[in-house]
């Protein structure tokens, strides 16, 4: 807790967050907490350069830093810990994770589910922008820094509900301005599931 806390005065000293927005990344870290698992149906969008790819799926979370993105076409992530194994998009291999594209990657995932998004941020020097809409709190985190190999996060889109404050959408752009966006659909909160889906 203290160090959250810390995170958020960090924000502030930072003006990247008011104090409303600050109670609001505080809400939603206590709503994240009470989560233990997720199932639900997932769509997902790859948008690179204009053409648009679209496809279904099944997406499965565990508050023990696990989850499981397995779409309908074969292709798969799955993070389980430390390990890895991925099929989807530049990934296809199976590792144990250390710093770099792919642990970065699955942080974006588990921080969402676990509302750490003040701590998304600072760990990778994102600006930080929140506007509430008609459906969503939106959290923007983006960062103008240049990488020389063009990988890396760019953006960061996370669209969280009005009233239960969890996420509902994730959005990830790159340095090649690929966008990929995660929707959850029907999700259904601390249900029991085969725990196998994990297996690396």
């Amino acid at each position: 807790m203290k160090k959250q806390l810390l995170l958020f005065v960090m924000m502030l000293s930072f003006r990247q967050v008011d104090a409303q927005e600050t109670l609001l990344l505080q809400r939603i870290l206590e709503s994240g907490r009470c989560i233990e698992s997720v199932k639900a149906d997932l769509h997902q969008s790859r948008n690179k350069n204009g053409e648009v790819n679209e496809r279904n799926g099944v997406f499965y979370y565990s508050a023990t830093d696990k989850f499981a993105a397995l779409l309908d076409d074969g292709q798969f992530m799955i993070i389980n810990g430390d390990h890895a194994n991925m099929d989807i998009g530049v990934f296809h291999e199976k590792v144990r994770m250390r710093q770099g594209p792919i642990r970065s990657l699955s942080r974006v995932f588990l921080y969402a589910f676990q509302g750490r998004c003040a701590e998304l941020a600072e760990n990778n020097n994102f600006n930080l922008d929140i506007k509430t809409t008609k459906k969503f709190h939106v959290v923007t985190m983006t960062t103008k820094k240049k990488l020389l190999i063009g990988f890396g996060l760019r953006q960061v889109v996370l669209k969280f509900g009005l009233n239960d404050l969890l996420v509902k959408e994730i959005s990830i752009t790159d340095y090649r301005r690929t966008t990929n966006t995660f929707t959850l659909l029907r999700p259904q909160y601390n249900v029991s599931f085969d725990p196998s889906v994990f297996d690396i």
